[in-house]
């Protein structure tokens, strides 16, 4: 189904905190008592359902989800490091209420660390939660999380980005084909100028590129450079490209959206492995450029019971989004 990919990197080890899990739980199946690095968690009601059962796979609990994160952790926790998290909570499951947390203000576990950021909107400091191990991730599962969304820059210089995001999108999902041929001319367009780019499924219905640069600019830089290179772009492109706008709606005439403002300190992007809280458990997938311009790649493809399956193949193809830093001038 997937095309080959060699990697130098992790190699994706069995998995048996299931068989742990059996063993400690109690008749009740309340709670459970995780052992991870070390670190005692408590997971309460592991089997509450997160995603209904569907025609084509079997519901996913909560001890699912966590199951799924500590495989993954490996490849998820590179991209993580001194990079402030944002969770998206589905306490009751993805049908039920949710919310967005940046701010670490309960207690937590010395494993988990933060860093002070000044919200001026709020006009408080709020403390922005780090993870740097797998424990620390696991907490934030059993918590209720699980949507894993990341910063473009690292903690201690916020300020500063590392990565430019070009956030793909269009409002009818049946022409994804669309996101992929604009993503192709991004690709052949920053090749021209002797940039790397490397893209991944939002686990939504959009389609993200990655452009790793040195953090010498400021948001607003960067975010202009992606604006000026849209704009060219919808020149070129008139009937396929649109950016987006403040004043008309994001997604229009089945354009794909090339959404510029991704670029802003504070906001976050869906980390890459992540799952996102769709029907059918989708996750953000790294892509090969081979796969993109065939065209034939949905995000449906990826979800919470194949990932593995490629990590296994593949190894982390998206791992040179944090190895070569460029200049944008």
């Amino acid at each position: 189904m997937f095309l080959p990919y060699n990697s130098t990197n992790t190699i994706l080890k069995p998995c048996n905190l299931l068989d742990r899990v059996n063993a400690m739980k109690p008749a009740e199946g309340d709670t459970i008592q995780l052992s991870i690095d070390g670190s005692s968690i408590a997971v309460h009601y592991p089997d509450k359902i997160y995603w209904p059962e569907t025609e084509q796979n079997k519901a996913v609990t909560k001890l699912d989800l966590i199951h799924y994160y500590q495989c993954t952790s490996p490849f998820i926790q590179p991209y993580l490091e001194k990079r402030p998290v944002t969770f998206k909570y589905y306490p009751r499951g993805i049908n039920s209420i949710s919310f967005y947390r940046r701010d670490l203000h309960t207690q937590h576990p010395g494993y988990i660390k933060t860093f002070p950021y000044e919200e001026i909107s709020q006009n408080k400091t709020i403390q922005l939660p780090l993870i740097n191990n797998t424990a620390g991730l696991l907490w934030f599962m059993a918590k209720g999380a699980i949507e894993v969304h990341l910063w473009a820059s690292r903690v201690p210089d916020l300020l500063h980005p590392d990565m430019v995001i070009f956030d793909l999108d269009i409002s009818d999902q049946n022409q994804f084909s669309k996101i992929l041929e604009v993503a192709d001319i991004i690709y052949q367009h920053l090749q021209e100028k002797g940039i790397n780019c490397y893209a991944k499924t939002s686990g939504g219905s959009g389609l993200h590129i990655y452009l790793p640069i040195e953090p010498l600019y400021e948001y607003e830089k960067v975010r202009n450079w992606v604006k000026n290179l849209a704009i060219g772009l919808t020149k070129k492109y008139p009937d396929l490209i649109q950016i987006v706008s403040k004043n008309s709606k994001t997604h229009q005439k089945n354009k794909v959206t090339i959404d510029y403002m991704q670029n802003t300190l504070s906001r976050n992007t869906a980390a890459p492995y992540t799952v996102r809280a769709t029907e059918d458990a989708r996750v953000s997938m790294p892509l090969t450029w081979q796969e993109i311009q065939l065209g034939k790649v949905r995000p449906v493809d990826f979800n919470i019971f194949n990932a593995r399956d490629r990590l296994k193949a593949n190894g982390d193809i998206f791992e040179k989004v944090l190895q070569q830093p460029q200049s944008l001038f």
